[in-house]
């Protein structure tokens, strides 16, 4: 156990003087770090920046998925398509075992979310509504995830009809 009184004296901190200037303004240290900016969401029309993006966000993904199978001790498939149409995926565990299920699945999803839902939720928090105005652009197709057998790549999925259940 170490005693304070066999540890050298702290060294003092060096005085920071305001700049001699006639800025009336009263002087405040510049922050060494400045948050995240905000972007907006929308397509990247620089090609390098985008693949840069993709890789970086595609990476991103991919460790809060194994993040959450770990901690949450839960299933994960994620398949991912780039627009080279390239495959991406990780999975849990064995992928071919979890898309199965996910196939065979009688009940139907817990809960799904699309770009338009995230987006509504989105713009109902911060209460703004652009329901009328907004255009998803090259995704403006994909509105249902069982509405495309490009959905997980398996075509029995086309002929799903997902269930709707209203909680009272």
């Amino acid at each position: 156990m170490l005693d304070r009184r066999s540890l050298p004296p702290p060294r003092p901190r060096p005085l920071v003087f305001p700049p001699l200037t006639r800025d009336p303004t009263p002087y405040r240290p510049v922050a060494a770090a400045v948050g995240r900016k905000k972007i907006r969401i929308e397509r990247i029309a620089d090609e390098r920046n985008r693949q840069v993006t993709f890789t970086k966000r595609k990476n991103g993904l991919m460790k809060k998925a194994m993040e959450l199978s770990v901690l949450c001790d839960c299933q994960i498939a994620l398949v991912i398509f780039n627009s080279n149409n390239k495959l991406f995926q990780y999975s849990s565990g064995d992928i071919n075992h979890v898309l199965t299920r996910f196939k065979n699945d009688t009940v139907g999803p817990h809960e799904r979310r699309n770009n338009k839902d995230v987006r509504e939720r989105a713009n109902a928090r911060a209460g703004v509504d652009f329901s009328s105005s907004f255009s998803f652009g090259p995704f403006s197709v994909f509105t249902d995830a069982f509405s495309s057998p490009l959905a997980v790549g398996l075509p029995s999925l086309a002929t799903r009809t997902p269930s709707i259940t209203h909680h009272i």
